[in-house]
């Protein structure tokens, strides 16, 4: 962005002269470098002449990003409109430039910055996610990256804005499972039941033992859901004729659910558990046989650990069956107020 402001007439100016101050704000990295072209008319001249312009270079900001942070022309807010963690991007700074990440008062740090590698000019920005964040109700989260040079001096500020939204979890065999089934649209935050709303914790139990003392109609509204195909869109348990259907179920369909990619049905960052990690469940490696009486019996019994030591770098998902048993995304659990890589 470019402005042009008129100079107010000084003491020693030639007389008759004209005097701007042309500014232009520092470009977002990745803005492209551009040219710009500033016409003037002479005085006591009517036209405009070709040559009577002023050609500037504006150069492209030295800083290079990639990944999925981007800031338009002008701007030095990126706002997702939506829940992110893991990488978010990398920058590339220029020698004698470094980067950190500062918070307003009372925010939680939620963002982290790192070099790539040891020494590396390349710079990692990474979102985290904290299990059963009390505070993760869709409210925005700010974090600032700040550029600037070791020796201090000028600074570079941009703004990454996320929503902050959490899923109810347990830690069980090296998988976050969500506590919950999923509900109305499963992809959509707003239907699903959030960490503040936890319905178990608030009475201090376990979900098993919030499930066995609850009303009938409060079982049906955490539980009374299904889905069909790739639409995300839950059919509620109804009752027709005296007996329990499913709204909205169709017959015909050619879509396995167990066929779709793992983050296709569920929110960001969530996805659905694996057949390795139901097995975890029943500590088995193959099939589980279920009995009328509700105990099973393992084919192979699973003899494993977590397969990824719990660890902030490692990747986590937070694992959410679609009928659910969910689990978040990842791999171990991540500390609290630490972003997860």
């Amino acid at each position: 962005m470019l402005t042009v402001e008129a100079e107010p007439f000084r003491g020693g100016d030639v007389a008759g002269m004209n005097r701007f101050r042309i500014r232009k704000v520092l470009a977002a990295p990745e803005v492209a470098a551009r040219e710009v072209r500033l016409r003037f008319r002479r005085k006591g001249l009517a036209e405009l002449y070709d040559e009577d312009r002023i050609t500037l270079h504006l150069e492209a900001n030295p800083t290079r990003m990639e990944g999925l942070m981007a800031f338009a022309d002008g701007e030095s807010t990126c706002d997702f409109g939506r829940y992110v963690d893991n990488e978010l991007g990398r920058l590339t700074l220029p020698e004698g430039k470094e980067l950190s990440v500062e918070f307003d008062a009372g925010e939680d740090p939620w963002l982290k910055v790192e070099p790539a590698e040891t020494g590396s000019r390349i710079w990692r920005v990474v979102g985290g996610w904290r299990p059963n964040d009390r505070k993760a109700d869709g409210r925005q989260q700010k974090a600032r990256l700040v550029i600037r040079s070791a020796e201090g001096g000028s600074r570079e500020e941009y703004t990454l804005v996320r929503r902050n939204w959490g899923l109810p979890v347990t830690w069980f065999h090296g998988v976050w499972w969500c506590k919950y089934n999923a509900r109305g649209r499963s992809r959509s935050f707003e239907d699903q039941i959030l960490v503040p709303q936890d319905p178990a914790a608030a009475a201090g139990q376990s979900v098993q033992e919030y499930l066995m003392g609850c009303s009938a109609e409060e079982f049906r509204t955490l539980w009374g859901w299904a889905y069909q195909g790739d639409s995300g869109v839950g059919m509620p348990v109804v009752e027709r004729d005296g007996i329990p259907v499913l709204e909205g179920f169709a017959t015909g369909s050619t879509t396995h659910i167990n066929k779709l990619p793992a983050d296709t049905l569920a929110p960001d960052g969530y996805e659905l558990p694996s057949m390795e990690e139901f097995n975890r469940l029943f500590d088995a490696t193959d099939y589980v046989w279920m009995m009328w009486s509700g105990t099973h019996k393992l084919r192979n019994p699973w003899e494993g650990a977590c397969r990824r030591a719990p660890h902030a770098d490692a990747p986590q998902r937070h694992r959410r069956g679609v009928a659910r048993a969910q689990r978040p995304a990842g791999g171990g659990p991540v500390e609290p107020r630490l972003p997860r890589a």
